[in-house]
């Protein structure tokens, strides 16, 4: 088995892999932001890849004893200039950790946001 980056001619095998393993599960796409991108093959034929993205968070700090009008404008201009700010540098998603149901209700409701499957875990490096 040999390790090595992706070549333009692998694309093909890893859509195949992809649809018939993991479609259902989650996508992907062979984007510009990929920073690192590996496959391990034997004989020429691929068996297995990583793509690498940055993954961006959105971190809200929100003074939760304020009133509710104004918890809601600040998150509105909070996320609505975080959204913007991220599309003007061509950042196609951003991820947001959530403690709290009524939280995630409202990001979702208000603000777009979408539940992913899967569970969200990190490496520390």
């Amino acid at each position: 088995m040999l390790y090595r980056e992706l070549q333009e001619s692998d694309k093909e095998q890893i859509v195949e892999i992809f649809d018939r393993f993991h479609k259902p599960d989650f996508g992907f796409s062979f984007s510009d932001s990929i920073i690192s991108a590996v496959v391990v093959d034997d004989n020429d034929k691929v068996i297995g890849c990583s793509l690498i993205r940055p993954i961006y968070e959105s971190i809200l700090i929100l003074d939760t004893e304020r009133p509710t009008r104004d918890k809601i404008e600040t998150l509105q201009l909070l996320v609505t200039n975080g959204m913007f700010e991220c599309a003007k540098r061509g950042i196609e998603q951003v991820h947001a950790f959530v403690q709290s149901s009524g939280f995630t209700k409202l990001l979702k409701k208000q603000f777009g946001f979408q539940t992913v499957k899967g569970e969200a875990i990190v490496k520390l490096i």
